[in-house]
């Protein structure tokens, strides 16, 4: 599972990164535009009721890849 980096300490390096992007011409891989979609836009979901009501258990991408790739 990814880390997970504090929602405030994103917004303010987005913030900083586009200012410094803006002065040197340079497009940043985070910008106070990506962290506004990001955290306002986008829809995260929590799969723990799935997980304790159905039994679902994701796979890993890894995984999921390697059974794609069995079939054929």
């Amino acid at each position: 599972m990814p880390l997970e980096i504090p929602q405030p300490l994103v917004r303010v390096i987005g913030n900083l990164l586009d200012g410094i992007g803006r002065v040197f011409s340079w497009n940043p891989p985070i910008s106070r535009e990506r962290v506004h979609y990001l955290y306002d836009r986008c829809v995260r979901v929590d799969g723990s009721k799935a997980r304790q009501e159905l039994g679902w258990n994701p796979r890993s991408v890894e995984q999921t890849l390697r059974d794609c790739l069995k079939r054929d």
